[in-house]
């Protein structure tokens, strides 16, 4: 891999975690206002719970099928 390539492929990923830390503060936005009342600790709670449960969460956020790890 040349060295442009490896820096644009660092520049992707930093974008993926960029996109992933901004989708996990917009919950957390959510959860403050579907439960105004609750502490931070409660909305961690609440964020941690939804981060372990959403779609696609039980499945490693991977489409097909399970297969064993590692192979």
């Amino acid at each position: 891999m040349s060295a442009d390539e490896a820096h644009a492929t660092a520049a992707k990923l930093l974008l993926a975690l960029e996109m992933a830390d901004m989708g996990i503060e917009m919950m957390r936005a959510t959860l403050q206002r579907r439960h105004p009342d609750a502490d931070a600790a409660g909305i961690s709670r609440l964020l941690g719970d939804w981060l372990r449960e959403r779609p696609g969460a039980g499945d490693g956020d991977a489409s097909g099928r399970r297969v064993q790890w590692p192979r």
